[in-house]
């Protein structure tokens, strides 16, 4: 599950996951990092990788770089506005909806990453080498 972390004058949105795993599933399963409506149509946030920072809004969060701790989750920082006395509030109204988003498509992840395993598996199975 996706979190906020708010340290000083930043903020920073945490992935579940790593940033290479979002990179795989850019490379062989960019479905997965979509969240459709409920007619299953039209796109309404999307998940991706970026160089910085990375970003977060009500359509999508691009991630840039990857925590500094052992884990290496992909991350999004963010200074907070100046003058911010409730850093909480401030990151319930800049990001919370996008967070719930964000949870809801990281869902997605285990099941495609099995799949894309299973293909990958499949092709090496195809391959030989002499």
């Amino acid at each position: 599950m996706a979190r906020i972390i708010i340290a000083g004058d930043a903020m920073v949105v945490e992935s579940a996951h790593t940033l290479e795993t979002i990179k795989t599933l850019e490379k062989h399963n960019p479905k997965a990092l979509t969240l459709l409506d409920d007619d299953g149509k039209t796109v309404v946030f999307k998940v991706g990788t970026t160089t910085g920072k990375g970003n977060i809004n009500a359509y999508g969060a691009s991630f840039g770089s990857a925590s500094k701790n052992a884990d290496k989750k992909a991350i999004i920082t963010m200074e907070l506005p100046a003058g911010t006395t409730d850093a909480m509030g401030y990151a319930e109204d800049a990001v919370g909806t996008a967070i719930i988003k964000l949870n809801a498509v990281e869902a997605q992840f285990e099941t495609a990453l099995a799949s894309v395993a299973e293909e990958k598996a499949t092709i090496r199975e195809s391959i030989t080498v002499m």
